[in-house]
């Protein structure tokens, strides 16, 4: 095949379209300013430190947050992971939103019977986003998953 000038010209110009189209996606979420990320982090803090203490068998009790300024809220991720009265392996975690108290993902874990942990599907897993109906997941994997798309905090 003979490419012209002009033709290897216009095809240079199409591939860098292209490649400024894939490095924009996934970047048209704004960030929130320092300001708001911090208040949300305080409000994140208060939240967590008013509803869940520490108490004997907890092996991690921790909370993430994220403001997202599309939507307007103040997410707290809270994960509680310990060994219940009976001995069996737990793990929670829950999504919500820091200033209303609103609900907006919940999984539950317990391996009550001692099996391989991948042998037991979760008692809850839930993710609402305000935009979409519920989706109901089937793994903790899943449920980060769900929960970094939809609410923007990873782990």
């Amino acid at each position: 095949m003979n490419f012209t000038a002009e033709s290897m010209k216009s095809i240079i110009a199409v591939l860098f379209l292209m490649l400024g189209t894939l490095a924009a996606v996934g970047q048209d979420t704004p960030h929130a300013p320092l300001e708001q990320q911090k208040m949300c982090d305080v409000q994140a803090g208060k939240f967590f430190h008013e509803y869940w203490r520490r108490e004997k068998g907890d092996i991690r009790l921790d909370n993430t947050s994220h403001f997202d300024p599309r939507m307007n809220i103040c997410y707290i991720l809270v994960i509680h992971k310990t060994i219940t009265s009976y001995g069996s392996p737990s793990n929670s975690m829950a999504v919500f939103d820091a200033f209303e108290g609103r609900e907006y993902a919940s999984y539950i874990w317990i391996n009550s019977e001692h099996k391989k942990f991948w042998e037991v599907k979760p008692g809850m897993c839930e993710v609402d986003p305000q935009e979409h109906d519920t989706i109901y997941c089937k793994s903790e994997a899943e449920f980060l998953r769900l929960v970094d798309k939809y609410f923007g905090i990873g782990q």
